[in-house]
């Protein structure tokens, strides 16, 4: 079993190392996608945000694949939409290669935590450390407005 952190997922920043707030975003549904996948849909501010999450099996043990999608675009004065991938007592950078960062996240478990971002930072919080990352608001080729991959294993 693999918890998520406490909390919102998503919260509009100032700055990457501000204290994450105790209420911004919240789920406004959750179905299956195709498949049969969970589906889970956010609202931080304006912007909403999709979320899947599908398990796979890889030598070594049980990973969780999360995809993100943003569907709205959102100019914000308030900062950047950041997304809080991790939180434990321990966090570390193993691994940069291309865009991708592996980090180690030691909590209750153990886990890996693989994203697909040259961005990811680790935060000291009062108790913890946190793991997070900056949401891309860039328009793509699909007319989608951000989004980002997450491999957790453990």
């Amino acid at each position: 079993v693999l918890d998520f952190p406490p909390g919102p997922t998503f919260a509009w920043l100032a700055t990457g190392s501000e204290p994450w707030p105790e209420e911004t975003s919240s789920t406004i549904s959750r179905e299956f996608a195709e498949g049969r996948h969970p589906l889970f849909r956010y609202r931080c501010g304006s912007v909403k945000i999709g979320e899947t999450i599908t398990a796979e099996l890889q030598p070594g043990g049980a990973a969780l694949k999360r995809t993100l999608a943003i569907g709205t675009r959102k100019i914000s004065d308030n900062g950047v939409l950041y997304v809080r991938l991790a939180t434990g007592r321990a966090i570390e950078l193993l691994e940069r290669m291309g865009d991708q960062r592996t980090f180690r996240v030691v909590g209750e478990r153990e886990a890996l935590v693989r994203v697909t971002s040259s961005e990811a930072s680790i935060v000291n919080g009062p108790l913890v450390q946190e793991l997070r990352v900056p949401i891309d608001m860039a328009p793509n080729f699909h007319g989608d407005f951000g989004g980002l991959e997450v491999h957790y294993s453990w």
